[in-house]
């Protein structure tokens, strides 16, 4: 017999109105549990519930589970006033009573994710007991911050599995211990989405430079190697990468530029040097305008995830040279005069 807490506040409370003593029977195991009170060594039968029902009942006779699993949110920063939806905390408390989670968070042994860099978080949770329901209930659990951005897929489990892991008050959506961590779902840019306008910027300032206008193809990467052989043939070279920056700060004002440096500017292939430069440029324009240490990308549908911080993306042999982390969204937004590019 399944009660809801209601009900079972009533079954227990029935007796001088207020929680008493519950006893179970030995049984045979899958049976229901029966309860009893006891008065005066006289025994009073008061139902029977299935295991699931018997332990809710256990931490409602002892007060309930509630205040710690609010004290372990707090410990993640986790409040009211963590979302918009004054409601979203009370729910987000119950969910994780129903799925008795403050089992888990009792426990002294819990992973960090700075040692389970790339998995799969049902995978994670089911190796340290929680229950699969529940961990799919809290996935899926994805109230709006109190900025009024969506809490994406997996966020708030992220945040309640790993040790190291705990809401952000600050830059980005997580904190990676003390670092900001930036959650990125499939599909995940850096920087202006395409459909909202994308970055203009104009190879004008290269043009200037070279002191001639030449008509360029649509493909970014393959103007800049065509803009590189010309300032070459013209043995202004001195001058292409100045004129490059300056074309390209439009896009990427709080880029690395040193990224500009030891680029093959004739391999304009499609996971050629020219690519990796410009995605560089974009990544670290990207998390350091918005001061980000680590960004997790996560599959928002299997909830398979990877991390990394921007040092595995930008170091020459990272993320970026191998082609582990790319874009092919380079393209002119207008052809010639214009010159207007976009990425996204």
């Amino acid at each position: 017999m399944n009660y809801n807490r209601k009900a079972l506040e009533d079954l227990y409370n029935q007796v001088a109105g207020k929680p008493v003593p519950l006893r179970k029977h030995l049984r045979v195991f899958g049976e229901d549990i029966d309860l009893y009170t006891s008065t005066n060594g006289e025994y009073t039968r008061l139902g029977s519930v299935d295991d699931s029902d018997f332990k809710k009942i256990q931490k409602l006779v002892a007060g309930g589970s509630t205040g710690e699993i609010i004290n372990y949110l707090n410990s993640k920063k986790y409040d009211k006033n963590s979302f918009q939806n004054e409601h979203d905390f009370s729910s987000l408390v119950d969910l994780l009573d129903r799925y008795h989670f403050d089992e888990y968070f009792k426990a002294d042994q819990k992973p960090s994710l700075v040692d389970v860099k790339e998995n799969n978080i049902y995978n994670v949770t089911k190796a340290v007991g929680l229950d699969e329901g529940g961990a799919r209930a809290l996935a899926q659990f994805k109230p709006v911050d109190n900025a009024g951005s969506n809490i994406g897929p997996g966020e708030i489990l992220l945040a309640m599995v790993f040790k190291d892991v705990t809401n952000s008050d600050s830059g980005g959506d997580l904190k990676i211990n003390s670092d900001s961590l930036e959650i990125k779902g499939q599909g995940g840019r850096f920087g202006q989405q395409s459909g909202r306008g994308g970055v203009n910027f104009s190879l004008q300032p290269m043009l200037d430079a070279l002191g001639e206008n030449i008509e360029l193809p649509i493909s970014l990467k393959n103007a800049i190697s065509i803009l590189y052989q010309a300032f070459t043939n013209k043995k202004i070279s001195q001058k292409f990468i100045p004129a490059l920056r300056k074309t390209l700060e439009q896009a990427y004002p709080s880029a690395d530029f040193n990224h500009l440096n030891n680029v093959d500017y004739m391999d304009a292939g499609t996971h050629g040097s020219i690519k990796h430069m410009l995605l560089k440029l974009c990544f670290s324009n990207y998390v350091t305008k918005y001061n980000y240490d680590n960004v997790l990308f996560i599959n928002k549908n299997t909830l398979d995830y990877a991390l990394f911080d921007k040092e595995d993306a930008l170091k020459n042999g990272g993320l970026i040279d191998t082609g582990k982390l790319k874009s092919d969204n380079f393209t002119i937004r207008d052809l010639y005069p214009n010159n207007y590019y976009v990425f996204s």
